[in-house]
């Protein structure tokens, strides 16, 4: 929500100027653009070409713990992205 900011001096003050804050940001785009922009989904799937050598490493790795190698690339891109 470009533009869309509050603070205050308070969790709850805070909260309640966020609120604000939305509705107005909500109200200055349906004026503008005549609707509020669609939220942005994901399909949880995407396409990686990676080095022939990689593929055989990743696959390698994958067989031996006993996990598809999907599974596997999944759980080395959470861990090299760390905790939220």
């Amino acid at each position: 929500m470009p533009g869309c900011i509050a603070d205050g001096k308070t969790i709850d003050t805070a909260i309640e100027e966020a609120r604000d804050a939305f509705t107005a940001w909500a109200m200055a785009e349906r004026e503008d653009k005549g609707e509020l922009p669609a939220p942005k989904t994901y399909s949880g799937q995407f396409v990686q070409r990676i080095l022939k050598t990689l593929h055989m490493r990743l696959a390698k790795r994958a067989a031996s713990e006993g996990v598809s190698l999907n599974q596997l690339a999944a759980t080395l891109l959470a861990q090299g992205l760390g905790p939220k």
